[in-house]
C-alpha cells in the first residue's frame, strides 16, 4: 500500500482524482509516496509519484466525458460544455509542462547529479477517468496515435499492480526507469515540499509520517508528541505554511512560551502574511490591550497574575472579541498552564477548530498539569507519538537522556500520561563525544573557550548556554573584548554574529552546530535537583554534532556528567 500525502483525500477533489488516488493507495507497494495537489512553481499537479524502483511520475487526471469531446490534436481538445465549445489544452501538454517545471528543480540539487546531469529519471503521463478502450482508439485517430496515446490511460491500465507498473514503465521517456536510492528520495521530497529541511544539513528532512501529518486537510484537534530534536518545531513550521498556502483568508496563530523561540518561528513564517507568530504573554497583552483592559507591566506581575487573571481575562475577553483563529499552533506545549489552554481555545474558530500541539514531558521544567479532557482539548484518536531523533549523535543523546531517566520513569514527575521516551535505537546519527571540562579559574575556562571558537570551522554554527544572566552578561563582554561577533539570542540584532548566546530557559526549540555549556556547576545552587537536570538534560540535545560542559567546580552535577560519559563509552554506543 501506497504512502499518500496527504492521508485522505479531500471532498472538493474531482471523482476521477477520488478513484486514482484509492487506486494509487491499493496497488503500489508502501516504499512509493504519492503527493496529491502539491503545488510546484504555482501549478499544481494532481499526483506525483515518487517510485523508488523508477523514478518521478506526474499523472493529470480528467474526468472528461467521451461523448463531449468535438475535436482534439497534439496541442489543444475541444469540449462541450453547457452547450459551448470551450478549447483547453491537451492534457498532455499540461502534465508534460508540470513534469520540466519540476526536472528544472531537480537539476539544481548536485545530490540529485552525477556527472552533471540528472540522476533521475521522470515520466508523465494522463488519467481518463471516465473513458474506455474503444473510445481511445476512436479519439487518438492514426496521426496521434504513435506520437501520445501511449502517455494516455483509462480505469483498465491502472486495475491491478502488475498492470499499474507497466502502465507507468511507459510514461518514461525513453522507457528507462532506474532505482533511486533513500536519500535521493528524501531530497525529492525536501525540493517539492522545502519545508521539510530539519536544519542545514542537507540530507536532514523529517520523515514521510511527520511529513503527511504537516500537510492534513482535515480539522480537528491534534496533539504531537516527540522527543529532543524529533523535528517537532518544524513540523508544525511546515504545518503553518500549508496551512497558509491552502487557506489564504484564514487567520492563522502560532504561539510558544519563550521570545527566543518566537523569533526563530517568525523568521521561518515572515513570508506568510496570515500567519501572526507572538509568545503566549504578548499575545494576551495584545488582545487586552485591544479591548481596552489595562493590565500591569509584566515586571509587576506575580506568579497568580499568570496563573489566573491573565487566562481568566482571556476567556472573558473571548466573549467580547472579534478576534477568531481559524487555526492556532502551539510549539513547546509543555510550557503552557492548563488555564492558557482554555483561553486560547476560547479564540479558535468553531467551525474550523484546528488546534495544533507539538509536546514534549521530558522538556517539562515548570512542573506544568495537564488533563486535556477537563481542558475540553479532544485529542483522542488525534496523537501522534515521534521517537527518533533526527538532531542529536548517539553519543550526546546516551549522555544527555541518563540524566533524566529515571525522572521521566516516574509518573508523578513526568505531570502528564503517556509521557514519550528516549532509546538510543532510535537516535540515527553518530560522532563525537561530549566533553566536560572542570576548571577552578575563570581566566582558564575563557582561555579554552577562545581557542574552541579560533579553531572552529566558520561553516559551524555555536551557541553558549548559561543557567543565569550574569554568568551570559560576563562571557559576553569577555569575547566582545577580543573582538569576536556575538549575540544575545532574543536581541533581534546581530544575527549574523559568529557566536549565539542565551540561557538554557531561552534556548529550548534551538539548536546549533556545537554547543558550549558554561557554569554547569551552578545548576544545583539555583534549581532543584529535578529541575536542574532537566535544565541540563535540554541544554545538552541543542547540540547537532559537538557538546562541551564547562564546569567551574567540581560538584554532583559534574560528577553525574563524568560517570554518565564513562558508562556510554563503556557500552560503546
Amino acid at each position: 500500500m501506497a504512502f499518500l500525502i496527504p492521508r485522505t483525500i479531500p471532498e472538493s477533489a474531482t471523482k476521477g482524482e477520488k478513484r486514482l488516488f484509492e487506486i494509487l493507495k491499493e496497488n503500489l507497494s508502501d516504499d512509493c509516496v504519492v503527493y496529491y495537489n502539491t503545488e510546484i512553481k504555482n501549478y499544481y499537479p494532481d499526483f506525483i509519484i515518487i517510485h523508488p524502483l523508477k523514478g518521478v511520475i506526474i499523472i493529470e487526471v480528467k474526468d472528461w466525458s467521451f461523448d463531449r469531446i468535438i475535436e482534439a490534436d497534439k496541442d489543444s481538445i475541444i469540449l462541450n460544455v453547457d452547450n459551448r465549445d470551450i478549447r483547453f489544452l491537451n492534457p498532455l501538454k499540461q502534465v508534460r509542462n508540470y513534469i520540466l517545471q519540476l526536472v528544472d528543480m531537480l537539476k539544481r540539487d548536485e545530490l540529485l547529479l552525477k556527472d552533471k546531469k540528472l540522476s533521475v529519471n521522470w515520466g508523465f503521463g494522463v488519467f481518463m477517468s471516465n473513458f474506455k478502450k474503444e473510445d481511445m482508439e476512436k479519439l487518438f485517430y492514426y496521426e496521434l496515435k504513435k506520437a501520445f496515446s501511449d502517455k494516455f490511460f483509462i480505469a483498465d491500465d491502472f486495475s491491478s499492480t502488475e498492470k499499474l507498473e507497466l502502465s507507468l514503465d511507459k510514461m518514461f521517456l525513453p522507457a528507462r526507469p532506474s532505482k533511486l536510492e533513500d536519500f535521493q528520495v528524501d531530497e525529492i521530497r525536501s525540493i517539492i515540499y522545502p519545508e521539510l529541511k530539519i536544519n542545514n544539513d542537507s540530507l536532514a528532512v523529517i520523515d514521510k509520517h511527520q511529513e503527511r501529518i504537516a500537510r492534513q486537510f482535515s480539522n480537528g484537534h491534534r496533539l504531537i508528541r516527540g522527543v529532543s530534536g524529533s523535528g517537532k518545531t518544524v513540523m508544525l513550521v511546515a504545518r503553518a505554511k500549508f496551512l497558509s498556502k491552502i487557506n489564504p483568508d484564514w487567520k492563522i496563530l502560532v504561539l510558544c512560551f519563550n521570545r527566543s523561540l518566537s523569533i526563530y518561528l517568525k523568521d521561518n513564517l515572515k513570508d506568510f502574511t496570515n500567519v501572526e507568530v507572538m509568545t503566549y504573554h504578548s499575545w494576551c497583552f495584545k488582545v487586552l490591550n485591544r479591548l481596552g483592559i489595562e493590565i500591569p507591566s509584566t515586571q509587576k506581575m506575580n506568579d497568580d497574575y499568570w496563573n489566573n487573571i491573565i487566562p481568566d481575562l482571556m476567556i472573558e475577553s473571548a466573549k467580547k472579541s472579534d478576534i477568531k483563529y481559524q487555526s492556532i499552533l502551539i510549539d513547546e506545549g509543555q510550557d503552557f498552564m492548563g488555564k492558557w489552554y482554555v483561553s486560547v481555545v476560547n479564540f479558535l474558530d468553531k467551525e474550523t477548530n484546528n488546534l495544533f500541539i507539538v509536546y514534549d514531558n521530558s522538556q517539562n521544567i515548570y512542573k506544568r498539569s495537564i488533563n486535556w479532557r477537563k481542558l475540553s482539548i479532544d485529542i483522542v484518536g488525534r496523537t501522534e507519538v515521534f521517537n527518533t531523533n533526527y538532531r542529536n549523535t548517539k553519543q550526546i543523546i546516551s549522555v544527555a537522556y541518563d540524566l533524566i531517566e529515571d525522572l521521566d520513569k516516574n509518573h508523578i514527575l513526568c505531570f502528564e500520561e503517556d509521557a514519550v521516551e528516549t532509546r538510543y535505537e532510535n537516535v540515527i546519527r553518530s560522532g563525537s563525544w561530549p566533553e566536560l571540562k572542570i576548571f577552578y579559574s575563570e581566566d582558564e575556562s575563557k582561555d579554552y573557550i577562545y581557542s574552541l571558537i579560533k579553531n572552529k570551522k566558520k561553516s559551524v554554527s555555536l551557541m553558549f548556554l548559561f543557567p543565569n544572566h550574569r554568568l551570559m552578561d560576563g562571557i559576553y563582554d569577555y569575547l566582545n573584548s577580543k573582538n569576536i561577533k556575538t549575540a544575545i539570542i532574543g536581541e533581534e540584532t546581530n544575527t549574523s554574529a559568529d557566536v549565539k548566546l542565551a540561557t538554557i530557559h531561552s534556548s529550548k526549540g534551538l539548536e546549533s552546530d556545537m554547543v558550549i555549556i558554561y557554569g554547569a556547576n551552578l545548576l544545583q545552587n539555583y534549581f532543584e535537583k529535578a529541575e536542574a537536570l532537566r535544565l541540563l538534560y535540554i541544554a545538552c540535545t541543542r547540540a547537532r554534532k559537538e557538546l562541551y560542559i564547562i564546569s567551574l567546580e567540581n560538584n554532583s552535577i559534574t560528577s553525574l556528567i563524568d560517570s554518565n560519559i564513562k558508562k556510554a563509552k563503556d557500552n560503546k554506543i
